[in-house]
């Protein structure tokens, strides 16, 4: 496994804890890492939520299989 991020490494980022995201490492610097998205966006974060695999990131994801509950499903 490596160690560090460097810049043009590939990774994947959890998004609010249910969707796997592509990103790109920009820069990395005092433990948080400033990541290019798909959509040319970009996000800071620290290290510890970038995975090195898609089947990586699967792992902490937290609502897998939950059905997406609406206002409509409340009586």
């Amino acid at each position: 496994m490596k160690e560090k991020w460097k810049p043009g490494d590939e990774c994947y980022i959890v998004e609010n804890n249910m969707h796997i995201r592509p990103a790109t490492v920009v820069r990395s610097s005092g433990g948080f890492c400033t990541l290019r998205l798909g959509n040319g966006k970009g996000i800071r974060v620290r290290e510890s939520r970038l995975y090195w695999t898609p089947e990586e990131a699967g792992m902490h994801v937290r609502y897998r299989g939950v059905p997406r509950r609406t206002h409509y499903d409340y009586e």
